[in-house]
């Protein structure tokens, strides 16, 4: 059973990861309705008001990065029995590289992920158990010295 300091703290890691999905999105809506407006003016990228006559490119799927969410992240990995490596992830999600790494890190140290040679895996919740039986022996072992 955790303790309501590990429960904070994963709170605390969560709201972490939250705040700066957040920033990520406002970032993006202000982004987005900059261009809007850019648009609805008829500015193009040459400050003239006439729009270019050359033909845009499709943009590619993969172009930007999405922002992950800490829940999608962890059921991707609940789907894969044997872990999955960082880009891996990455090119699933569509997500930056970096916030890939961040998340995970975040997800190892609240004791919910695992990382082994370049794989992540999320711990089931049989191997938690034994974590905290074995923490446990471990502080009832120094009481008793």
């Amino acid at each position: 059973m955790p303790t309501i300091d590990q429960i904070r703290e994963s709170i605390d890691t969560r709201l972490s990861a939250l705040s700066k999905e957040i920033a990520a999105l406002e970032s993006a809506r202000a982004t987005l309705e900059e261009r809007a407006t850019k648009a609805a003016t008829g500015a193009s990228a040459n400050g003239s008001a006439h729009p270019s006559r050359r033909r845009a490119r499709p943009r590619r799927s993969s172009g930007q990065p999405e922002v992950l969410p800490a829940g999608k992240l962890e059921a991707i990995l609940r789907d894969a029995a044997d872990g999955l490596s960082a880009n891996a992830i990455a090119n699933r999600s569509n997500a930056a590289r970096r916030q890939v790494l961040e998340l995970l890190r975040e997800l190892e140290r609240a004791g919910r992920a695992r990382r082994n040679g370049t794989r992540w895996r999320l711990l089931s919740d049989e191997e938690l158990i034994a974590e905290r039986a074995a923490e446990l022996e471990r502080l009832s072992r120094n009481a008793r010295r």
